[in-house]
């Protein structure tokens, strides 16, 4: 009986490629005697293995030949060419082990076929996340709808929203909370947002099916502390939660997956909580893209049309110096007469607009509506400043405005007074945003979007720019 040996090479030896990148290399083939081989098949799949069921993706032809004759002794050699996929990457996790395969096979009649398997590490690929992240709604199953409708007895009606479907590793998840509190006073303990990233794998089936589950990664994130809103007035909570830097990208397969999870819950002082949940995708970044591990929160719309606040100018009036030449003035004399004169202070600068804003806002109390009324009234005013830059991020968001959608958020301190900003750019600027590294110092106009009472800082809407390099 005609045996044959088969052997898989790639052109790359450490076998790694990112999504989208050409995978090639060779097949080999030997046989011991002369065979005449019906078909030579290579083909790719990715499986799972692990604690839990195996699964596997479709399979793929990669290279057929036909009715290969093989002679006695020699050696055959036939390239293949594979572009790879997008996705499941190579993942090694605790429970769960995703990887990428060829396999070849030569169908020898009336012998054994020949088989070979080798694996190759998929990475990542450029192009991040597929389309818009578009915001998503939460979701409740009986027995938490049962207990939300308990407390909306005291909340009212609860609103939340996850700013994005998907992120990716560094990036923050906008979160929003509002309601509008039915009775005279209720006392909250705190609002939290929570991320929880699970392996979870089915093993077995029917009475002996088992599921295996890990946690990866928690963490929350409070979003208001203790307090207590009067009646009748809207609370609008905002927060961000951050997404770990992982390769637990999310995937789902018929026994295995890597689950992230998003909880909410308003913590209301003896009654039941409100909590509701949502799942996150978690997608890779695209690599050619420095994106920032920044929170980058929603946006309200503008507020109605108020005049732009004009310019203070504070000036502290002097009495002029006398001069040497003035009649009766007393002219200079030993060093002990001018050690006797101290000279006229300089009077500190006044503080610009922008930081008495800013100052107003910190100063004014959340829950009884004075933040609310200065950040609606400050809506809308351009403010000049100069911020040094400290990240760079993709735009994320409730209701951006259309420049703003597909643009960056800048992050940076104010060259006077240090305070934090958030700046949104247009898209049209990406390609100058782009190149801002953190430490350079931008000269930024823009108008008021809104207060972030998590990072508590304001955030701007860029009309107009200037870098200033070093």
């Amino acid at each position: 009986m005609a045996r044959c040996e088969l052997g898989i090479s790639f052109d790359r030896p450490d076998r790694e490629y990112q999504a989208g990148e050409r995978v090639t290399g060779s097949v080999t083939v030997r046989a011991d005697a002369d065979v005449k081989c019906r078909a030579l098949t290579v083909v790719y799949n990715w499986r799972t293995h692990g604690k839990g069921n195996k699964d596997s993706g479709p399979e793929r032809a990669v290279l057929r030949a036909e009715h290969v004759t093989l002679r006695a002794g020699a050696t055959a050699t036939y390239p293949f060419d594979l572009t790879a996929p997008r996705d499941p990457p190579t993942y090694r996790g605790h429970y769960l082990n995703i990887d990428h395969y060829l396999r070849a096979r030569a169908d020898i009649p009336w012998a054994l076929d020949a088989k070979s398997t080798e694996e190759f590490i998929l990475l990542p690929g450029a192009g991040g996340p597929r389309g818009r992240a578009r915001p998503k709604p939460f979701e409740e199953n009986f027995w938490k709808w049962i207990r939300n409708v308990i407390a909306k007895n005291k909340l009212g009606a609860v609103s939340a929203q996850l700013g994005v479907s998907a992120a990716a590793p560094g990036q923050r998840v906008p979160v929003r909370i509002r309601f509008r509190p039915q009775q005279s006073e209720v006392q909250l303990n705190c609002i939290t947002a929570r991320l929880v990233g699970k392996e979870r794998c089915v093993s077995g089936s029917g009475t002996n099916k088992t599921t295996h589950t890990h946690t990866l990664y928690e963490h929350t994130e409070i979003m208001a502390a203790s307090s207590a809103p009067m009646g009748g007035d809207a609370v609008v909570v905002d927060g961000a939660l951050p997404v770990p830097d992982t390769a637990a990208y999310s995937f789902k397969s018929k026994s295995n997956a890597v689950i992230w999870t998003v909880s909410l819950r308003v913590d209301v002082a003896e009654w039941p909580d409100w909590i509701q949940s949502t799942t996150l995708e978690i997608r890779p970044h695209a690599p050619t893209i420095d994106v920032a591990k920044a929170a980058v929160t929603a946006a309200t719309p503008p507020g109605p049309d108020v005049a732009p606040l004009e310019p203070e100018v504070l000036s502290t009036p002097t009495e002029p110096l006398p001069s040497e030449t003035d009649e009766g003035s007393p002219r200079p004399g030993p060093a002990a007469d001018l050690d006797a004169a101290p000279p006229v202070p300089t009077p500190p600068p006044p503080p610009d607009p922008f930081t008495k804003a800013i100052e107003g806002v910190t100063a004014a109390d959340r829950f009884t509506g004075d933040r609310e009324r200065l950040v609606g009234e400050l809506a809308g005013h351009p403010f000049g400043f100069a911020v040094h830059v400290d990240r760079v991020d993709w735009t994320h968001g409730f209701d951006v405005a259309e420049p703003y959608r597909d643009g960056r958020t800048v992050i940076g301190d104010l060259t006077i007074g240090k305070s934090s900003v958030l700046m949104r750019f247009s898209g049209a600027d990406n390609e100058s945003i782009d190149k801002v590294k953190p430490g350079m110092e931008l000269r930024v106009t823009g108008l008021f979007a809104k207060w972030d009472n998590v990072y508590n800082r304001p955030e701007i809407d860029v009309t107009s720019f200037e870098v200033e390099d070093d």
